[in-house]
């Protein structure tokens, strides 16, 4: 039990000093226009390490830093515990 504590600390340790050399960005409506352009800008900006994007439908692009979270927002404890970033950008539309 006590290995498994120290070896939880360390973890934290480590996303600690992950997180502050980079960054995690959530986007909200990655699909739309400017949504979509959002997340290229973000993909290829080297201060993210991860960009995290919650829509409504699958994207049709694949990066490694890229993570998509496919959810209904009039539900939104479907999120609960995904929701933890550094900078967070809402691109939602008139659709919603």
């Amino acid at each position: 039990m006590q290995a498994l504590k120290k070896h939880y600390w360390i973890s934290e340790q480590i996303k600690m000093v992950e997180s502050r050399d980079r960054k995690t960005a959530l986007v909200f409506g990655a699909t739309g226009l400017t949504g979509r352009a959002l997340t290229g800008l973000l993909l290829d900006d080297q201060r993210y390490a991860r960009v995290v994007v919650f829509t409504r439908r699958p994207l049709r692009q694949n990066h490694p830093k890229l993570e998509t979270i496919v959810h209904d927002l009039k539900e939104p404890e479907s999120i609960a515990g995904k929701r933890h970033g550094n900078d967070v950008f809402c691109c939602l539309g008139t659709t919603m």
